[in-house]
């Protein structure tokens, strides 16, 4: 692995992690705009919960460790898919457009195939 692929790979998981900033924003301020009956975990606690009890590890955290392993997950997870992008897709000619399907794509296969199949989450 050259010098040059590290350095691609460390910015693409940069640009990852920045990228979930604003889904992070707008998904909290559209949880606010819920009917309170329809309010419930957003998707990353869930997935940290769900982890959390698969480890057998859920009756050693306390509420604000479980909401800091969600955040941290959520964005080493948008830092990881991040550097899959500028690994693999990003290698050409990049551009927003590309990068924006790439994040859908990876939220169709995380949310509708991988994390219902591993358990830790129902389909969106």
């Amino acid at each position: 692995m050259t010098m040059n692929t590290v350095g691609r790979l460390i910015a693409g998981g940069l640009a990852g992690v920045a990228a979930t900033i604003p889904m992070t924003l707008a998904m909290k301020a559209l949880f606010t705009q819920l009917p309170s009956s329809e309010r419930y975990a957003l998707p990353p606690r869930l997935i940290t919960e769900n982890l959390a009890e698969a480890a057998e590890v859920e009756q050693d955290l306390d509420d604000r460790e479980l909401e800091g392993l969600s955040y941290f997950n959520h964005f080493a997870y948008g830092g990881a898919m991040g550097a899959i992008y500028a690994g693999t897709i990003g290698r050409g000619r990049s551009s927003v457009g590309r990068g924006a399907a790439f994040g859908l794509a990876v939220w169709l296969v995380s949310y509708q195939v991988g994390l219902p199949v591993a358990g830790l989450l129902t389909p969106a």
